[in-house]
């Protein structure tokens, strides 16, 4: 399952980046609960302040889990780019 959790959040990572959004903490956990379609419109209607415009159950889940993202180093977008890469040399 963490394989494919670091998968879906390099897709998250590329998608966002891709669309002018900037690929925080923030952004990618709310896309992996409420989807990357929806942060991207959250985004382009109320940029820097996308995140008021969630439902509270995505607000809930991003303030749930960002202290850990935040506060581990396994957790930096560069550990998780790298999980994804050795699980696909791995196959």
């Amino acid at each position: 399952a963490l394989p494919a959790a670091a998968a879906y959040l390099v897709t998250i990572r590329t998608y966002l980046l891709s669309h002018g959004i900037p690929a925080t903490w923030e952004a990618m956990l709310a896309a992996y609960n409420w989807g990357m379609g929806r942060v991207r419109a959250a985004w382009q209607a109320h940029g820097p302040a996308w995140l008021a415009s969630a439902p509270a159950e995505t607000r809930a889940y991003v303030a749930a889990l960002l202290p850990a993202f935040r506060g581990s180093p396994l957790l930096t977008p560069a550990a998780i780019l790298l999980l994804y890469a050795a699980w696909r040399l791995s196959k």
